[in-house]
């Protein structure tokens, strides 16, 4: 009987040891699900900072780009407009001259 005592002890010895790894098992596996999820939920953090700060970059660019599109339309609009004033009073003149004269 002392055989037999001693494999069920070191049966339970086992069991015990093994029961023990698959509860490790399953902290280690819950602990790194968790991690896991932390370091994924700070990389989408900082893609989505980042991809503020471009869309942020992107606006002002445009913005300025658009301004200078704007004052160089303003300025052509001035010259047209001073050579309008400057010459409405021939064109209208060679105009009605050429109307006339055929």
């Amino acid at each position: 009987m002392d055989i037999i005592t001693a494999i069920l002890e070191i049966d339970s010895h086992a069991k015990d040891k093994l029961k023990r790894a698959d509860e490790q098992k399953a902290e280690l596996e819950r602990k790194t699900a968790e991690e896991r999820e932390k370091i994924i939920e700070g990389l989408s953090q900082r893609a989505d900072k980042r991809i503020a700060e471009v869309e942020k970059a992107r606006k002002e660019n445009a913005c300025k780009k658009l301004e200078n599109i704007n004052a160089e339309a303003d300025r052509q609009i001035e010259n047209l407009q001073k050579k309008y004033d400057e010459n409405c009073e021939m064109w209208a003149d060679e105009i009605f001259k050429a109307v006339t004269e055929q």
